[in-house]
């Protein structure tokens, strides 16, 4: 508790998405499942899912005159996910955006995917009526209902139905292990139809996974499976959460409160 964030400082919860951000992808290169490295500018991941989600870095973090570790980082980086025959995406948080960065990416056949919203949420203004009639949400805790929030996960994401016996396996790998990651599963009539997750790290409550079956989408759900880990965060005593918002998921996290303060630079290899 000592290390939660309390006050609205720009500089400090920017920092503290992208850790957030960088902790929970990284979590499945620390499993079984996965590989994972660390130093003091670039972050890395593979798993056995090819899939760039599921193979990522993150940072890449250099004064303007290192130029030689940066073009060193980044050719090692992307011979990394090379010889393990993975495509891969980048996350460049706030703190790490340079045109020399990109620039570097660029010449190492990594283009520029687009840029994604980085947003935050002072939980004091939380709405806890952010719910749906007769939607059930459970934190998940066994096997049958990690397979049920993972088969809403997959094809939300693009997982191609042949692939998804290896998102089964890393989400197993992944486990329960975790006392600061917290999955949810949204049940209506006992059938599952939405699913989210929370990452308490760096002295925020991150959110991530949020996603909807497409046949059950615009009746509220997506809302209600983000409100549920907001809720738990502030009952926790968490004061900010943070997310990354796709453009199908901004207008519901609009709705809920969070503001859009910055912008995640996304780059991808094949």
């Amino acid at each position: 508790m000592f290390n939660i964030i309390s006050t609205n400082d720009d500089a400090t919860l920017m920092a503290a998405m992208e850790a957030n951000l960088a902790a929970f992808w990284m979590g499945y290169g620390h499993t079984s499942a996965g590989d994972a490295y660390a130093d003091a500018h670039v972050m890395r991941f593979s798993s056995v899912l090819r899939h760039p989600l599921f193979n990522a870095a993150f940072g890449g973090y250099f004064a303007s005159d290192e130029a030689a570790p940066r073009d060193q980082a980044v050719r090692e980086t992307t011979a990394y996910f090379q010889t393990r025959q993975r495509p891969a995406m980048w996350w460049i948080g706030p703190t790490a955006q340079s045109p020399a960065l990109s620039d570097t990416l660029k010449r190492n056949n990594w283009h520029h995917l687009g840029d994604v919203p980085g947003m935050v949420l002072d939980l004091n203004t939380l709405d806890p009526a952010a719910s749906a009639p007769d939607l059930s949400i459970e934190r998940v805790q066994e096997i049958d209902s990690l397979h049920a929030w993972t088969d809403i996960l997959g094809p939300a994401n693009d997982i191609a139905p042949v692939m998804m016996p290896l998102l089964h396996q890393l989400e197993d790998a992944r486990g329960f292990a975790e006392e600061n990651y917290v999955r949810y599963l949204a049940r209506f009539d006992g059938q599952a139809v939405a699913a989210s997750a929370v990452l308490y790290s760096d002295g925020v409550a991150g959110i991530f996974a949020v996603a909807t079956d497409a046949k059950w989408r615009a009746r509220g759900f997506g809302r209600a499976v983000t409100a549920a880990p907001l809720i738990d965060a502030k009952q926790r005593g968490y004061r900010f959460s943070v997310l990354q918002a796709s453009e199908l998921g901004y207008p519901v996290y609009k709705h809920l409160g969070f503001e859009h303060r910055w912008m995640v630079n996304l780059f991808a290899h094949q």
